[in-house]
């Protein structure tokens, strides 16, 4: 088993938006799931494979996204979605990087990383992030594992400027 080492080089990217900038744009919306929308029964929303834990919910789905078959993980935590992390075949990077432009826009940031193992092979990873009042969705050409493109929204709206974060372990 090959193992890869991660370095990151900047080719382009956009600075870091103003609360006022980040107010101005929409909420993250994902397969008719609205980011700062409550879901309380991820099911009645057309998710399955879901499971509670409290009053959060994590649901895993496989369904087509722009011409192949993704697998998708959805985090609830206090009925809003938090997390998603979608994966799909590596060779319909080009196709998911199309969709979503068409869907969201231009990203705000694209940066481009090199992934290198211990005998010096690299690869080239382009990250490309969409930004929205309620988070980020960053689509990387390779995920976690190198036969997969992998998209990651991540919801910023709980984390408040200079606020420390916690470290309990």
């Amino acid at each position: 088993m090959r193992k890869w080492i991660f370095a990151v080089s900047l080719v382009s990217a956009t600075p870091a938006l103003s609360a006022d900038q980040s107010a101005q744009l929409p909420a993250f919306e994902f397969k008719g799931i609205r980011a700062d929308q409550i879901i309380e029964k991820p099911r009645e929303a057309g998710l399955n494979g879901c499971s509670k834990n409290g009053v959060d919910w994590t649901c895993i789905t496989s369904s087509p996204l722009a011409g192949s078959w993704s697998v998708s993980t959805y985090q609830f935590i206090s009925g809003y979605l938090r997390t998603l992390n979608v994966s799909a075949p590596r060779s319909n990077y080009e196709g998911l990087q199309t969709a979503f432009e068409a869907k969201y826009g231009k990203p705000c940031q694209t940066v481009q990383s090199k992934w290198q193992n211990r005998a010096g092979a690299s690869l080239d990873n382009t990250e490309t992030t969409w930004c929205f009042s309620t988070g980020k969705l960053t689509l990387y050409a390779i995920g976690d594992r190198i036969t997969n493109s992998q998209a990651i929204y991540a919801d910023v709206s709980l984390l408040k400027e200079n606020q420390k974060p916690i470290v309990d372990f």
